[in-house]
């Protein structure tokens, strides 16, 4: 199956001490998880957040394409793998507009085009400028995959940071289940 399968997270590592300028650190020193979380509506998180999900991905093939099904939220990307998908959205959403091309036995991910104003669930401001590149890459016994998201986002970042980092495993038998979002009571 290779990268194809239902995919468990077994252990994510997020970069705490990212390099914000000035002005993203003086934003995200106002975030109020209570009043600004857009997840307290049942909103899903947008990229690349919405890849740290503590819940299992499935990646399969869509055609040429590759598609990203993400348990939480009931998400689903797609990778456009081929020069036909280069202007297949226009518009700008939360999870963005994902290109992909395979080096080697890495399938490298990039999305720009996220309207989603946070990257990561603790309130980290990113513009509209953000560009994310991922890698995905089998582990040597094929049942594990690792991957990492390197943010480029020159109107909150000093510089391009790996930010995020997950190692996961495959169980055979683990399927996507559904996910229902219970909105949680206003305070």
């Amino acid at each position: 199956h290779g990268i194809y399968r239902v995919w468990t997270v077994e252990n994510r590592i997020r970069t705490l001490d990212l390099p914000l300028n000035d002005a993203a650190r003086a934003a995200k020193v106002t975030w109020d998880s209570l009043l600004d979380d857009p997840q307290r509506g049942c909103r899903p998180l947008g990229m690349p957040g919405a890849m740290m999900s503590p819940h299992p991905i499935e990646i399969r093939e869509l055609g040429e394409d590759i598609l990203i099904h993400l348990e939480e939220w009931n998400s689903m990307r797609i990778v456009y793998m081929g020069a036909d998908g280069a202007d297949a959205v226009a518009a700008s959403t939360p999870l963005g507009f994902s290109t992909g091309r395979w080096e080697g036995d890495v399938l490298i991910v990039t999305t720009t085009r996220i309207d989603y104003p946070y990257m990561d669930e603790h309130g980290t401001p990113q513009s509209d400028a953000v560009e994310v590149t991922e890698r995905f890459s089998l582990g040597p016994d094929g049942r594990s995959l690792n991957w990492d998201a390197r943010v480029t986002d020159p109107g909150t970042l000093t510089e391009p940071v790996i930010a995020f980092t997950t190692l996961l495993e495959w169980i055979p038998g683990e399927v996507i289940q559904s996910y229902d979002c219970q909105e949680l009571d206003p305070l």
